[in-house]
């Protein structure tokens, strides 16, 4: 996680969960050194920021993300809720601010739903064509007390990218593979298959209709009449 003191909250309980912090000297450095960690190893990665100027820093590696469909999830604080529209220290646009440069912009407002919003964040960096997300945290949301109810169980890994299937099962194509390998009439196509499985049947009922070649040679040598060649067949 590429960040420096803020949110607070959130660096003051990382180490606990094995959370490792990466250091920058400014925001547009940390986008850009969070962009880079995932195109080298395929992971989202995450980058965060206090509001105001320094998350308009945030904007330029944001943007340079969006448009290389690199996944970033951005954390980003957002003043008190009870400040908001105040004029507050600091206090910006935010969701102007991203729009342009984030494929998904949220703000949570809820404690209960800190869990659902962080899922949605990597499943739309990852998903799809990759790129940057948004997730706008209130200061004062992140110092509330967490609800006694037991976490979550995880059932999915969404760090990494991309979620979505971009090409067949390998033990499926290897499968497939050794089928028409093996196969005495093979064919690529299920439509292709009853094509020539048809016809193969249409020529067989074909070669019962026609004549023998004893019946043909007998044909050329009786006279030709239609009423012979009746009697004959």
């Amino acid at each position: 996680m590429f960040g420096q003191s803020l949110p607070s909250a959130l660096y003051l309980v990382a180490p606990e969960f094995g959370i490792r912090q990466i250091g920058y000297r400014t925001e547009n450095a940390g986008a850009s050194m969070a962009d880079g960690y995932a195109r080298v190893s395929h992971k989202v990665a995450v980058v965060t920021g206090q509001n105001g100027p320094a998350a308009a820093l945030l904007v330029s590696g944001l943007a340079e993300a969006l448009k290389a469909s690199v996944p970033v999830v951005a954390l980003v604080q957002d003043v008190r809720r009870t400040q908001t529209d105040k004029n507050a220290f600091q206090d910006l646009d935010h969701p102007d601010l991203f729009r342009a440069c984030s494929k998904w912009l949220r703000r949570v407002n809820e404690l209960s739903r800190i869990d659902d919003y962080v899922d949605m964040a990597f499943t739309a960096a990852a998903s799809g064509r990759p790129g940057p997300a948004v997730l706008l945290c209130p200061q004062d949301l992140l110092l509330e007390e967490a609800p006694s109810a037991a976490p979550a169980v995880r059932r999915r890994n969404l760090g990494s990218y991309p979620l979505d299937r971009v090409v067949a099962d390998p033990a499926r194509v290897a499968h497939a593979a050794s089928m028409l390998a093996s196969a005495r009439s093979p064919s690529s196509s299920p439509v292709a298959a009853c094509i020539c499985r048809r016809r193969m049947r249409n020529s067989r009922i074909c070669s019962r209709r026609l004549p023998s070649r004893s019946q043909r040679r007998a044909w050329a040598k009786a006279p030709s009449t239609s009423a012979t060649r009746c009697r004959s067949a």
